[in-house]
């Protein structure tokens, strides 16, 4: 190995004289020592080593070289350990969707930079996580008490969110082992709830629950009321109103509230149905080829005041510019696909507004809580508990998965009569006060093709 022109002070290694050399630069002031060693597949690493003394030089130069010798026997890339400089590679790799990239980033610049950025990737076990969860569970507490403006959704992180946490670094993790950055992957096993000095975490749900009526109610005043702003923004009024919507359709249909369900739905799977028995009713009938679980098809309906929504939607969406056939019944305001992260945020950020965020019980209200609430007043309502676990698709279809899709099909009416028992003479004037509008949105607006 030869020395450049450019050195003084070149000096080669004991502990290998054919791949280790320290030098000084001639054009530099500042007498800091460098090394270079050559590389066994070719090539060099070339590091400053920080200090103007050689006798240390040497010490860290051999450090460096040891560490190289160990990447090599290995079978891992040398140089390519720092915390920061992996997480930015794989950060800048990660083809996932935009919601998912937002609380990727979110978690490493808010929380593992501070944390992990100081360390090498090959130094995080199971230790270096369970003291992750401690300083994680007192991150809010430390920079309250530091002076810092705490925002006002900060609150201690629940198992949930360690959780998913610990999956995006795994994520990280993983990927580094197949680049060959590491040679193993630690498995970040740690009992949460047992991490010296830290209060027990709740791991008890904290949204999704059910709304009381009276919740409820105020809850759909407020975003009703959004829809008459005097934003006249064509996408902010877009946006209101596809939340507005959403909620009814979930509310009425029991369809669950993500991407693989209410947010794979166009406009040609849904089929409206005169109905037999119920003179002026109507019911939508929303076919899904996979829905949560992989592989099975899923079929919700609207009882008659769902499809009164689903109708009324339909004709914003073409007086929008949307609604043919082939689009998205919740659509982006460009007519691509919606994210519900997106409609998710939107609801939130107007209950906030409202102070309306939290049920009465101090959960939190989203999406998940209109399904939520209307399988609860069904079930408090005294409608049949099977009939109810048919239209929401859950658990105890089981029974009947192999065969619920074309029972629900045949049989129409049962399913689209969600009305509560009692109260056939409210149905009854809903029917006749929008049995003509009804009838005119089907004519106009139901079958369009681009």
């Amino acid at each position: 190995m030869k020395a450049s022109k450019s050195y003084k002070g070149v000096k080669w290694l004991t502990i290998n004289p054919d791949r280790v050399m320290i030098y000084q630069r001639k054009k530099q002031k500042n007498e800091i020592w460098y090394v270079r060693i050559l590389k066994e597949a070719g090539g060099y690493v070339v590091r400053s080593l920080k200090t103007k003394r050689q006798a240390e030089a040497e010490i860290n130069a051999e450090k460096i070289y040891l560490e190289l010798l160990m990447a090599e026997r290995d079978n891992v890339e040398y140089g390519k350990s720092g915390f920061k400089e992996v997480s930015k590679e794989f950060i800048s790799s990660l083809k996932c969707s935009v919601p998912r990239r937002r609380r990727v980033v979110h978690a490493f610049e808010r929380y593992f930079n501070e944390f992990f950025g100081g360390m090498e990737i090959r130094t995080i076990n199971n230790d270096v996580w369970s003291s992750y969860i401690k300083w994680r569970m007192e991150y809010w507490d430390r920079k309250k008490v530091e002076g810092v403006e705490i925002p006002s959704n900060a609150k201690r992180p629940s198992k949930n969110t360690v959780l998913s946490e610990r999956q995006i670094l795994l994520q990280m993790l993983n990927w580094s082992y197949d680049k060959k950055y590491l040679v193993h992957v630690p498995r970040l096993i740690v009992d949460i709830d047992n991490v010296s000095g830290v209060s027990k975490i709740d791991g008890s749900k904290k949204s999704g629950n059910a709304m009381t009526r009276t919740r409820l109610s105020q809850v759909d005043y407020r975003l009703r009321e959004d829809l008459k702003s005097k934003d006249t923004h064509k996408n902010r009024q877009y946006a209101r109103h596809c939340l507005y919507y959403m909620t009814k359709v979930i509310y009425h249909s029991l369809i669950r509230p993500i991407n693989k369900e209410i947010g794979a739905i166009k406009w040609k799977d849904i089929e409206i149905k005169p109905s037999r028995n119920i003179d002026g009713g109507y019911t939508a009938i929303i076919s899904l080829s996979e829905g949560k679980r992989k592989g099975k098809p899923m079929l919700y309906m609207t009882n008659f005041t769902g499809t009164v929504y689903l109708l009324r939607w339909r004709k914003y969406c073409i007086e929008y510019g949307l609604g043919n056939d082939d689009d998205w019944v919740f659509a982006n305001y460009d007519g691509g696909r919606g994210v519900l992260w997106h409609v998710g945020t939107t609801l939130r950020r107007r209950l906030i507004k409202y102070d309306l965020r939290e049920n009465e019980d101090g959960s939190n209200i989203t999406l998940y809580s209109f399904r939520a609430t209307a399988i609860t007043q069904r079930i408090r309502d005294g409608h049949d508990v099977g009939q109810i676990a048919k239209s929401a698709n859950t658990s105890l279809m089981s029974i009947s998965k192999s065969y619920h899709v074309e029972f629900m099909r045949q049989d129409v009416d049962r399913f689209a009569d969600n009305w509560i028992k009692g109260q056939e003479a409210i149905r009854n004037i809903a029917i006749n006060r929008d049995r003509k509008e009804v009838e005119s949105l089907i004519k106009k607006n139901w079958k369009r093709k681009r």
